[in-house]
């Protein structure tokens, strides 16, 4: 979860990537 903190970009990515695998 650290990658959420490094930067708004990677968190908008991360968090857009984790609905993804929580859809799955």
């Amino acid at each position: 979860f650290s990658q959420f903190f490094v930067s708004p970009l990677v968190k908008a990515e991360a968090m857009e990537r984790e609905v993804m695998a929580v859809d799955s």
